[in-house]
């Protein structure tokens, strides 16, 4: 995770088609998540930025893929917030 003056930008490691939609956890310095939806026609992607627009409790619109649209490994911008916002609520909704 780090810092820039747009927001937070972390690393993920998306598995798309899991039996369920899950944040499994850090994997290799990036948090590994699980979505449902195949990767096909950037489902996955929209699946994605869905789970975690609902897990931090932002608008879907402060979720940005900016790097690794067609890949596993992916750079993803949550506009607008900074550490210390995402911190407290999304490390516990990933533990659950």
């Amino acid at each position: 995770m780090r810092e820039t003056p747009k927001g937070i930008v972390i690393s993920i490691k998306i598995q798309p088609g899991a039996s369920r939609e899950e944040c499994v956890g850090l994997q290799a310095e990036a948090l590994k998540i699980r979505v449902t939806a195949p990767p096909v026609d950037s489902a996955a992607n929209k699946a994605l930025i869905k789970f975690l627009s609902k897990k931090i409790r932002i608008p879907k619109s402060h979720v940005t893929i900016i790097k690794g649209d067609t890949s596993r490994h992916k750079q993803i911008l949550l506009a607008g917030l900074k550490p210390a916002d995402l911190d407290p609520f999304f490390l516990k909704s990933c533990a659950s």
